[in-house]
């Protein structure tokens, strides 16, 4: 009774930071979205009553984490679990509960970041920027046991506080904090896109850009241990890299079934991770409504390289579109190497959506009279946010 009852009092808490400026008509939305993640959350517990899911794996403990030695990652999820199970007395909806309350806690965070692009653009929010938000895989994979809710919570806090870093270091640290405990690979990945965005921007000063990246890469140092604890590779040593993915081809040659990629080309592993399941390979009916949503990434992804020159204009630019783009193709090009099957990179491509659709919703919402790639009339003729209000980002 008590996780269910935190699960549900964190979910509703969740709520107010869905917004900046509230209404009547987001305080309805960000309600229809509990409603909705409730619902798949029901969905997604009652699925795992009769076929594999991790939630059974962390539940019932299929990993033995309750004697396994500590460490980041699986096992930290698994004791988490069972924290909740046995000392807390959770029943297996009670825990799914729980979860999907971390998890959205990520979406209201990613709506609040949507609201404050529009905000800083001086545009009002289309229909677009809502029904992203209401997308089937999102609601699904952030719903259950497991990592994938944790670490959408983690990306998207972190892809908030980057707008404006300076004042929001303490919860992009926790942001950090989280992906440690679970996916450590990822926070390392966050930090060094940040050193990475930070050097290719050219808007941040000389000492300004050694100062971030004397940081964030103090930060990575750090983080290698975590990584090597979590999925037991030294970063730093490229035998011990390639040994990994070594070992992640093998599991893929292992595993059998007919949404198995193996030692596909990467580019039917990238095509697998953004467009799969597509109709022909979708046998029932979560896999057609998977389907019709990767109509839409096809839709998404056509836009923005049909609009690249211009995405790339507004990222040289603002510091946090840099980052948006910097940390959504290093992520994609991660998940294109290490996922083996069609479930596995449905599930981990979550992680990618703050980032991806924050810089799909700045390029959308940009309001501008002629090409971007054109020299504007006027300071600021094409950044209404540098004339009305703060940069989408604070770096100094």
């Amino acid at each position: 009774m008590i996780v269910g009852m935190a699960g549900a009092i964190l979910s509703v808490a969740a709520l107010p930071i869905s917004s900046l400026r509230a209404t009547p008509g987001r305080s309805l939305q960000a309600l229809s979205l509990l409603v909705l993640h409730l619902a798949a959350c029901v969905a997604y517990y009652l699925y795992a009553q009769s076929n594999p899911a991790d939630a059974n794996v962390y539940y019932f403990d299929k990993i033995h984490a309750d004697t396994a030695t500590f460490a980041f990652g699986t096992v930290f999820t698994g004791k988490f679990t069972l924290f909740l199970r046995k000392t807390l007395d959770g029943s297996f909806l009670e825990c799914f509960i729980f979860f999907q309350a971390i998890g959205f806690w990520g979406l209201m965070l990613l709506m609040r970041t949507f609201q404050e692009i529009h905000i800083k653009l001086g545009t009002a929010e289309g229909p677009l920027s809502t029904a992203l938000l209401f997308l089937p895989s999102i609601q699904f994979w952030t719903s259950a046991i497991g990592k994938d809710a944790p670490l959408f919570l983690a990306v998207s806090l972190c892809t908030w506080s980057v707008m404006e870093l300076r004042r929001r270091l303490i919860p992009f640290g926790f942001g950090l904090l989280i992906m440690i405990l679970f996916r450590a690979h990822i926070a390392l990945v966050v930090v060094m896109c940040l050193a990475l965005a930070a050097a290719l921007h050219p808007k941040i000063s000389f000492g300004r850009k050694v100062g971030l990246l004397a940081v964030t890469l103090f930060g990575a140092y750090l983080l290698i241990g975590a990584v090597a604890n979590t999925i037991n590779v030294n970063v730093a040593d490229t035998s011990s890299i390639a040994g990994f993915f070594q070992d992640r081809g093998d599991v893929a040659q292992r595993v059998s079934g007919g949404t198995t990629i193996g030692d596909a080309p990467v580019y039917i592993r990238l095509l697998t991770l953004l467009f799969r399941p597509f109709f022909f390979d979708a046998p029932n009916i979560p896999g057609m409504i998977a389907s019709v949503e990767n109509v839409g990434s096809l839709c998404l992804f056509f836009y923005l390289v049909k609009n690249i020159r211009e995405i790339r204009f507004l990222a040289r630019r603002v510091y946090f579109l840099e980052y948006c783009f910097v940390f959504s193709i290093v992520l994609i090009a991660l998940l294109t190497m290490i996922s083996y099957n069609v479930g596995l990179g449905l599930r981990e491509r979550v992680m990618v959506f703050p980032t991806l659709f924050s810089l799909f919703i700045a390029h959308w919402a940009m309001p501008r009279k002629q090409p971007l790639t054109s020299a504007p009339r006027y300071p600021g003729e094409y950044l209404p946010y540098a004339r009305s209000a703060p940069p989408l980002t604070e770096v100094r």
